[in-house]
């Protein structure tokens, strides 16, 4: 089997647990390519269980999941950084523009007065 095809396969999968079954079936008869593919459905959907099952089983794997693991929270930062930097980029005021501002609220004031 290709592992386009068992991907197709894997991508039919609906459940952690029917990932972990069919990962067991795939070891049983020796079909490494859907067992990658399955793998791969499940750390797209962020089925962690069945990532970290398949992790206690093989310690490469095990580093590998951590170092990608480590990336994506990495990467995830980095995202918020960014979106938190683009959206309060624009609220920043110079002192001057605090300045006119606080004038412009106590002018205000004053008439209410």
């Amino acid at each position: 089997m290709s592992y386009r095809d068992a991907l197709s396969r894997a991508d039919g999968i609906k459940s952690p647990d029917d990932a972990q079954k069919a990962i067991f079936r795939a070891q049983r008869m020796g079909d490494g390519m859907l067992e990658k593919a399955v793998l791969n459905v499940a750390f797209e959907r962020a089925w962690n269980s069945v990532l970290e099952t398949y992790a206690a089983t093989d310690e490469s794997f095990s580093e590998a999941l951590q170092e990608l693991q480590g990336l994506e929270r990495r990467a995830a930062n980095r995202q918020i950084q960014f979106s938190e930097s683009m959206a309060f980029s624009n609220i920043r005021e110079t002192p001057e523009e605090i300045q006119a501002r606080m004038v412009s609220a106590s002018a205000d004031s004053s008439k209410v007065a």
